[in-house]
């Protein structure tokens, strides 16, 4: 739950740059004040008891002007625990952009969703539903397709901003084209559903480098490693000009080593750069792991968790629906319902002005 405290909801000043980064255990979401109440909002989850958008509550508690001060909107992939909720940003948001994988802009990724609606009929499932809002909702204002170094958004009064898109690389969104052609040509074969098909090592995921004034921050999506420079993070570190390094990290991936490298830390983000981490619990899949923790630790002494990847038993409280699930399954989890909120806060009209770290509900220092 989003906590109550005044601390929480005092709107940042217009020379403020903010970074919310929200997690709940399944989802996150990045809220951005980009300096004289323009706002950034980067994917989507919700807020456990309200359950909406968090991005929604949040800066309606802030008393933001929504529908004129969101700027842009990004859907970095399309996976359930980064766009649940995304629909009604944008429906909310009518003077932003918004920004997708120019994978999710292309004729391929259009014919997988008529696949998947053809043969498919069961209620529910957030991919499917959740992008179909998403389509109604922007048929009159389009997508913008975001691809590697591409400028999404930027002014320069009164202080200098810039929204850029740092992945994904061509080779990355021709890579998704083509595997999305061929999974939309096999669907025929597989079981109903109503989510979108789990296409695994999502390199076309879309990083984004903030700068506003002489702050910098670098938003890691789910983007991953791999071993061909043309690809995930090496496509962005070998393109990187080194000029201004990242002095705050939204960690990728939630903190798993196949989303690590040596070169993100040294290459991209300052010395002891600040960084936050959203875990993801689902099933037998905990991230991050001890190892991780510990990985992230070393690189860094100022790193935050919005939330404790903890896994709990489920429980019903009818016992004979509890018996009734387990006979079905051979493991049961709940997802954990502690939500978490890192506020990252600095004065863009202060030469080397600190960065100040806030934490509310469940989140905590790493």
């Amino acid at each position: 739950m989003l906590s109550p405290g005044n601390k929480q909801y005092q709107c940042p000043a217009a020379d403020e740059v903010e970074l919310s980064i929200f997690g709940p255990g399944y989802g996150e979401c990045v809220v951005a004040h980009i300096g004289n109440n323009d706002w950034l909002v980067i994917d989507s989850c919700l807020e456990n008891e309200a359950k909406r958008a968090v991005a929604l509550e949040y800066l309606e508690r802030l008393g933001v002007d929504v529908a004129s001060a969101v700027r842009v909107v990004v859907a970095t992939h399309w996976d359930d625990d980064h766009i649940v909720g995304l629909a009604d940003i944008c429906r909310a948001s009518v003077s932003a952009k918004f920004v997708c994988s120019a994978a999710m802009t292309s004729e391929q990724f259009e014919s997988i969703l008529a696949t998947w609606r053809l043969r498919s009929f069961l209620p529910g499932g957030s991919g499917i539903d959740e992008m179909d809002a998403i389509i109604q909702v922007l048929e009159n204002r389009g997508a913008v397709s975001a691809s590697a170094q591409k400028v999404l958004w930027s002014s320069d009064e009164p202080t200098r901003v810039e929204v850029r898109a740092l992945s994904p690389s061509e080779a990355a969104v021709a890579a998704m084209i083509g595997r999305f052609a061929d999974a939309a040509a096999q669907a025929s074969g597989t079981p109903l559903s109503r989510r979108l098909p789990n296409i695994v090592d999502n390199h076309a995921s879309v990083v984004i480098g903030l700068a506003v004034g002489d702050a910098r921050a670098l938003l890691g999506s789910d983007l991953q490693m791999r071993s061909d420079r043309h690809f995930g993070w090496f496509a962005i570190i070998d393109a990187f000009s080194g000029a201004q390094r990242y002095q705050t990290y939204k960690v990728a991936h939630h903190g798993s080593s196949n989303a690590d490298h040596d070169d993100i830390w040294q290459k991209l983000l300052q010395p002891e750069p600040i960084a936050a981490v959203t875990p993801f619990v689902r099933g037998g899949t905990h991230l991050p792991t001890n190892d991780d923790c510990d990985r992230i630790r070393r690189r860094t002494s100022e790193a935050y968790l919005t939330s404790p990847a903890r896994p709990q038993r489920f429980r019903d409280r009818n016992p004979r629906a509890e018996r009734l699930m387990r006979r079905f399954s051979r493991q049961l989890y709940s997802v954990p319902s502690r939500f978490g909120h890192v506020r990252l806060r600095k004065k863009t009209t202060s030469a080397n002005s600190n960065w100040n770290v806030s934490l509310f509900g469940a989140a905590t220092k790493l």
